[in-house]
């Protein structure tokens, strides 16, 4: 797995170990809920064969996440924090945005 992928332009990286059951790519310097972050949730016990990941992004006093299996979509669960995450349906734009910032990561990470 890569310590630092670009996505959109920006930095995200880890430092996680490469055997982790988790990684969480973050952009350096940013606080937590200024911008989206990536964890891999697949580690395949570090062999960087991972399929499955989440985008957590902050709206509002909530954390945001978006589940995929590769590039497809699963679906979408809201949550403040310290609380449990439940499904929730997002609008159609939120959702492509979502999308392609997955398809970046996606991207990234496999390059």
């Amino acid at each position: 797995m890569p310590g630092t992928v670009t996505v959109g332009g920006s930095d995200y990286t880890t430092s996680d170990l490469l055997d982790s059951p988790s990684y969480c790519y973050r952009r350096a310097g940013v606080a937590l809920d200024a911008a989206p972050h990536f964890t891999v949730t697949d580690t395949d016990s570090g062999r960087a064969q991972f399929k499955k990941f989440h985008i957590t992004k902050a709206s509002g006093k909530r954390w945001l996440r978006a589940y995929y299996d590769e590039k497809t979509f699963q679906y979408v669960t809201i949550a403040a924090p310290g609380e449990r995450h439940s499904n929730v349906l997002i609008k159609s734009d939120a959702q492509a945005e979502l999308d392609g910032l997955a398809t970046a990561f996606w991207n990234a990470i496999n390059t």
